[in-house]
């Protein structure tokens, strides 16, 4: 009657009214409270009870208080965040069962949710309710808290079903707030936070606890990492779809959780010593791949794609790896020789170096559009990897490679070797970005592992064919093997040095080389081998040499003045 009668009656009388429903409204509440302890007698029931009461009291209270366009009435809402968080308060010393969803409460709590951020949305037109008041952001918080508390104790009575379930249930309550609250918002005003992002991440984190959770407890340990690894690649391709529907770029985003699981899948392997693609890991891997492409396309075609270049970059390289480290799993398990097992690592360097090159070249997708990072963290680190296996591979290996026999160069490794050598001269040539001096001083550097890998070449094949020891002291300690690097660096030299001249312009300063390498040759024939002149190895490397030297004198005379300094 006092809003019914506003203009007639005095202002006093008019600031009683609000009292008036205040107190009202605190009575009908305890009435019901009163009446709730006496009906029921588990707690959980009684507190459901004022949850679905409270929540019917205020949406009826929002109605007919629009009706009667009494503000008085509508503002009694306010009072219902307090409700909900005194019945959250009492809901934990209840026993054994503490959890908001125990009982009526997987009624009750949703229930309450969903009418109070209903009066919410219908207040906010008629600026009852400001757009970020406390009362939304109270609302999401305990509501934030109470899934926390609910999803914990599920997690830890190992309900991993339920976990799944209230992650899926925050992604919707994500998706609902980006949809209603921020999605028009964010289309007109990229800076807009958005507060969806909360509920997001918390539903991820929950989603990805659940499904390992459930791996862990109906599978075989075994079979662990495939299906991690599939588990990852169907949400994120579900998260893809889903994301696209409802135009949510931050859902569609998650997939770089796909690279990160990828990695951390990669790294569990290595540290157990297993092969990768055993057990289905082959096809899970797979899977995986095949998802990333696919969205990383989709969403770098839509301009969606967060930190696309470096995922590309990651994805390519941990292929690389598992092709490498399969290679060589097969081939220890198998009984072969060290030799097979780094043919197989070198053969998967040349493999990524050819691949990125003809890719960047050519523009194709993924390394057209992102050249620049996988050159600076594809190529150049293959590039640095072939240095160091060539290094690697030529000291560990002796030449074995049953069950084949051995034939110099056309073996394996070698074989791969030379394949390396190719690939990496190639890449260094279609290097973009750098300067003509730098890729000078790169070339220089593989001109100076090709000359090593010839060296071990040929102590492996002495190894193998004269029975010396595969040792430095033995080898440098042997008459053949000395007599062999003599006649070998007498004909680097004639190559060097005829090279120097036929080139245009021909070159001074790759003449000296050759020339200083003659000398180390000579050097090398007055301080070791002439100790031993009487052997037949002796002999021919003395006359070799010779021969040789009349030969480097006949077509690669010292160069005339005016010729390039450049190598």
């Amino acid at each position: 009657f006092m809003h019914r009668f506003e203009e007639s009656i005095s202002a006093l009388e008019k600031s009683c009214q609000g009292a008036g429903v205040a107190w009202g409204t605190l009575w009908l509440f305890l009435g019901f409270g009163i009446g709730a302890w006496q009906q029921w007698t588990d707690d959980t029931s009684r507190l459901s009870a004022v949850l679905i009461f409270g929540a019917v009291i205020f949406v009826a209270f929002e109605w007919l208080g629009a009706t009667l366009d009494w503000r008085q009435l509508r503002l009694t809402a306010r009072a219902h965040m307090l409700i909900i968080a005194a019945v959250a308060f009492a809901w934990g010393p209840m026993g054994d069962a503490r959890h908001p969803l125990v009982g009526g409460g997987v009624a009750a709590w949703p229930f309450s949710f969903g009418a109070y951020f209903y009066v919410l949305h219908r207040q906010r037109p008629d600026e009852i309710e400001p757009l970020d008041g406390w009362r939304y952001l109270s609302a999401w918080l305990l509501m934030l808290a109470l899934a926390t508390w609910e999803v914990l104790w599920r997690y830890w009575h190992e309900q991993y079903g339920w976990v799944l379930a209230i992650s899926a249930v925050g992604l919707l309550a994500a998706a609902l707030r980006f949809r209603l609250r921020e999605f028009s918002e964010t289309r007109h005003d990229a800076r807009t936070v958005q507060f969806s992002h909360l509920p997001l991440a918390w539903a991820l984190l929950w989603w990805v606890a659940g499904l390992y959770g459930a791996i862990g407890m109906h599978a075989r340990s075994v079979h662990h990492p495939a299906l991690h690894l599939s588990a990852a690649a169907l949400s994120i391709l579900l998260f893809e779809v889903i994301g696209r529907m409802l135009a949510w770029t931050a859902l569609r985003r998650t997939q770089v959780l796909l690279t990160l699981a990828m990695l951390m899948v990669a790294f569990q392997l290595a540290d157990r010593n297993i092969n990768p693609f055993a057990d289905g890991q082959f096809f899970a891997w797979l899977l995986a791949f095949m998802v990333s492409s696919v969205v990383l396309v989709l969403q770098e075609r839509d301009d969606r794609a967060w930190a696309a270049a470096w995922q590309h970059v990651v994805l390519f390289n941990l292929a690389l790896a598992l092709v490498a480290w399969e290679l060589c799993w097969r081939a220890e398990h198998a009984a072969l020789s060290l030799a097979w097992q780094y043919a197989g690592v070198g053969a998967t360097i040349a493999l990524g170096l050819a691949v990125a090159t003809i890719g960047t070249a050519k523009n194709s997708w993924p390394f057209g559009p992102h050249a620049a990072t996988f050159r600076a963290w594809s190529v150049l680190p293959l590039l640095v990897a072939a240095l160091l296996w060539t290094l690697v591979a030529n000291v560990s290996s002796n030449g074995s490679v049953l069950p084949l026999p051995y034939l110099p160069i056309l073996n394996p490794l070698d074989i791969v070797q030379l394949t390396v050598f190719a690939a990496a001269v190639w890449a260094v040539k279609n290097f973009m970005g750098i300067t003509d001096a730098n890729k000078k001083t790169a070339l220089l550097l593989f001109a100076a592992a090709g000359f090593f890998w010839v060296n071990a070449a040929l102590l492996r094949t002495v190894h193998q064919w004269t029975d010396v020891p595969f040792e430095l002291s033995a080898l440098l300690h042997s008459v053949v093997a000395q007599a062999a690097l003599s006649l070998l660096w007498t004909s680097t030299a004639l190559v060097v040095m005829t090279a120097a001249r036929k080139r245009l312009p021909p070159s001074r300063a790759m003449w000296m080389a050759g020339a200083a390498l003659l000398g180390v040759v000579v050097l090398k024939l007055f301080a070791n081998d002439l100790g031993n002149t009487g052997t037949v190895a002796r002999i021919v490397s003395f006359i070799g040499v010779g021969v040789l030297l009349l030969v480097i004198g006949y077509v690669a005379p010292v160069p005339p003045t005016g010729l390039t300094n450049e190598p």
